[in-house]
């Protein structure tokens, strides 16, 4: 069975942005092995149940997962990553790829609406040309993608080396398939500087199959990233936003800093 092992440069990264230890009371489980578990559910899309016992107890790591997730702990840490990695010059701003995906829902919650396919929660990410996740959202099912879409780029926000000077929330190029194509949306993204690669619902007479196959890189991009996030028809993920959207949320912050981590240490931790 794989197993999910943090590197020592990666945990020097994540555990001074962790909440501190209590001064009183009953202290909790060991934070790494604790990030490591909950690092190992969302990779290999396992039940919580049949998680290894050398990461804790399966209810000891899903409550941390949720909890930290409430706290914004996990957006912390990985706003934190991409600040180092801007910093460093891997984040390719030149071009970003924009999309969503459906979560069900049967048991309602926060962030859940009614769709033809049932109920559930839209999520929505927005990643840099390297497959980096950029800004995510979560929103009810019912309302429209594209609706959510201009929701998304707000969440970018990587902050300026230093703290000076204002965050950098836009990239030059924003890559799309055409279910985002609005007038309203692209009237927003000529508001914000950004340029826009999104083809047309009904083909324009001087299409061309060589300009369309511009957009065609971002699928694998948003692939990568839904397969990161865990949150899919199905997983363990799912059913954990059956309950509560904010689960879901804590569950795709998490997936988040993880590929940003592994850049900025320099490798993944090893799955073995």
């Amino acid at each position: 069975m794989s197993r999910i092992h943090l590197t020592d440069r990666q945990w020097a990264f994540i555990h001074p942005l962790l909440p501190p230890l209590a001064r009183t009371g009953r202290p909790r489980a060991d934070d790494w092995g604790t990030v490591e578990g909950i690092l190992y559910v969302l990779i290999t899309g396992c039940r919580w149940q049949d998680l290894p016992r050398e990461y804790g107890a399966p209810t000891t790591v899903w409550r941390r997962l949720k909890r930290w997730g409430e706290e914004g702990v996990w957006e912390r840490i990985w706003r934190a990553a991409l600040v180092a990695l801007d910093r460093q010059g891997q984040l390719d701003w030149s071009i970003a790829f924009l999309d969503g995906s459906f979560a069900p829902a049967t048991k309602g919650g926060d962030q859940v609406g009614p769709t033809k396919k049932g109920k559930g929660t839209t999520w929505m990410l927005v990643v840099d040309g390297d497959g980096l996740p950029l800004g995510f959202h979560l929103d009810s099912a019912k309302v429209a993608e594209v609706r959510v879409a201009e929701q998304t780029l707000d969440t970018i926000r990587v902050c300026r080396g230093g703290g000076r000077g204002r965050p950098k929330r836009r990239p030059k190029t924003l890559v799309a398939d055409r279910g985002y194509d609005s007038g309203e949306f692209r009237h927003a993204l000529r508001r914000r500087g950004i340029r826009m690669c999104i083809p047309a619902k009904r083909r324009p007479s001087r299409w061309h199959a060589k300009l369309a196959g511009r957009c065609w890189p971002g699928a694998t991009s948003i692939g990568s990233a839904i397969q990161w996030s865990g949150v899919s028809p199905g997983s363990e993920t799912s059913v954990a936003c059956s309950s509560a959207g904010n689960t879901a949320a804590a569950s795709i912050g998490a997936s988040s800093l993880w590929p940003c981590c592994w850049s900025v240490c320099g490798g993944p931790a090893p799955i073995t």
